[in-house]
């Protein structure tokens, strides 16, 4: 239960890089959201070219002191992605280093966690358990970060501007339960990031999995960025939305819960098809 609490500031402070700025900048004015998607994109792409350094870095390092370090710029720049640029600063430009600043070390973070969880579980049955218990604090701060606008004022920009505060008390909280774990396997790879990549890649299986979190991250991604404006343009109930929110993200657990434990009956009939068989 300790390693996973931090599963939940992680994802109260992802989701509303996505569900929230687009919304808070074009209401504000800063932007067109013509400028704020080129500037997700542009950020987005650093973030996967970034991902795979972080990988090959965070193997040669204690995984708990690289998420301890990556938390500061996720954390500083959830914050300035909240805060209104100066006058004499490009919103254009505070919009990006905010972003880069927060997706990068938000990728870090969850890399360096994931990994440490890995190292934490002493066998299956454990990290099952560690896994089980980070998901369930990252449902948690999922929902938390889709009321706490909402609930925080009747004005869309005012109850956005207040995240940051609680995105920083719970990551405080968390560092105070994690503080006395174990830092984890110390696991030095000397092979060179492009010779892990070429590993990687040749795995056919693996390729497949890449193609399938593709498409999930295609899925995902059209909801989660329009869900606020469909609420406040469409159905014109501004206010409503951290309701809604917490709802579609109820019901997308409970209906998952029931497709993939019927999945698991019929797989375990079956046998594993081609595509779920296990990497070897």
């Amino acid at each position: 239960m300790r390693y996973g609490f931090l599963g939940l500031p992680l994802a109260f402070g992802a989701l509303p890089i996505y569900l929230f700025v687009p919304d808070f900048y074009a209401r504000s004015g800063l932007l067109k959201l013509s400028v704020i998607g080129f500037v997700l994109l542009i950020t987005r792409l650093i973030d996967a070219v970034a991902d795979p350094r972080f990988c090959w870095l965070i193997d040669r390092f204690s995984r708990k002191t690289v998420l301890y370090l990556a938390l500061v710029p996720f954390a500083l720049g959830f914050l300035a992605l909240f805060t209104s640029p100066a006058t004499s600063v490009s919103a254009t430009l505070w919009l990006f280093m905010s972003l880069a600043f927060c997706t990068l070390g938000f990728s870090a973070a969850m890399i360096a966690y994931q990994a440490w969880g890995s190292d934490l579980g002493v066998d299956s049955t454990e990290r099952l358990r560690l896994t089980g218990a980070r998901e369930a604090f990252i449902l948690v701060g999922v929902v938390i970060a889709a009321i706490i606008p909402s609930l925080g004022s009747d004005q869309p920009l005012t109850g956005m501007a207040v995240l940051p505060y609680f995105l920083l008390g719970l990551l405080f909280l968390a560092l105070l339960i994690i503080r006395g774990l174990p830092a984890g396997i110390l696991n030095k790879n000397e092979e060179s990031l492009m010779s892990r990549l070429g590993v990687v890649w040749r795995d056919k299986i693996y390729r497949r999995l890449l193609a399938v979190f593709m498409a999930n991250g295609i899925a995902s991604a059209f909801p989660t960025t329009l869900f606020v404006f469909y609420v406040a343009d469409v159905l014109q109930a501004p206010e409503k939305t951290g309701l809604l929110l917490a709802i579609l993200f109820q019901s997308e657990c409970d209906i998952a819960n029931q497709i993939f434990y019927k999945l698991r009956v019929v797989v375990s009939t079956l046998g594993h098809p081609f595509f779920i068989r296990p990497l070897q």
